[in-house]
């Protein structure tokens, strides 16, 4: 794929253009996106496509993928692909990567404080909450942040970024699905523990606190 630079990541999704079914592969690089389409693997190696050659995914634990819950009376349903990339949040449904972050911009502004901090941009953790259809961004931010310290909330129906303070940082987190399929959000901390999250009133003991910004 393109240069001499090492793969860091990839995630197969579903698409169907017209009554035509595919299966689409996308291949990163820490600077790159390609894609591989058709119907079988036979179709993979004439159907490469370089998507961009400045989005890549360094972070290869942010890559996630989610099924959208669609409205009956729309008839749209889309299978996404969801990443940290370099200068940003990105997302991609087989197309060009859209960028998400806009809102949250100054994680990615060098000349901010705030800025992730560019030794750990590759240690960066995703994961999906399936039920609440949102995407969890853990990263390090500010120059001198050795950890994950910051949580980043995507809703990704609603377009919107919130930011989640459970005092005690996590530091990864996963789906887990019980034996009738439902979908619960559990994350780990660097103490040693696992905590199911989104779960009552307290979190690791401490009250859950919010804070409400109006419009």
């Amino acid at each position: 794929f393109g240069d001499d630079g090492e793969l860091t990541c990839g995630v197969e999704l579903f698409s169907q253009f017209g009554a035509s079914l595919f299966s689409l592969v996308l291949v990163f690089k820490d600077n790159e996106t390609w894609m591989m389409a058709g119907q079988d693997i036979d179709q993979w190696g004439t159907n490469t496509f370089l998507l961009s050659n400045s989005i890549g995914c360094p972070a290869p634990l942010t890559l996630k993928t989610i099924n959208l819950f669609s409205d009956p009376g729309i008839g749209i349903n889309r299978c996404l692909a969801m990443w940290q990339g370099a200068t940003g949040i990105f997302m991609s449904d087989g197309r060009a990567p859209m960028p998400v972050h806009m809102d949250i911009k100054e994680y990615f502004d060098t000349a901010d404080p705030r800025c992730i901090n560019a030794s750990m941009v590759g240690d960066s953790v995703g994961f999906i909450d399936f039920k609440r259809q949102e995407y969890h961004w853990l990263f390090a931010s500010g120059i001198a942040a050795t950890t994950l310290n910051k949580e980043l909330v995507y809703d990704i129906a609603r377009n919107k970024w919130s930011e989640t303070d459970r005092v005690v940082d996590l530091q990864c987190g996963v789906a887990v699905h019980d034996t009738d399929g439902n979908a619960y959000a559990y994350g780990f901390l660097d103490t040693g523990y696992m905590e199911r999250l989104e779960n009552g009133l307290t979190f690791d003991g401490n009250d859950r606190v919010h804070t409400l910004h109006t419009g």
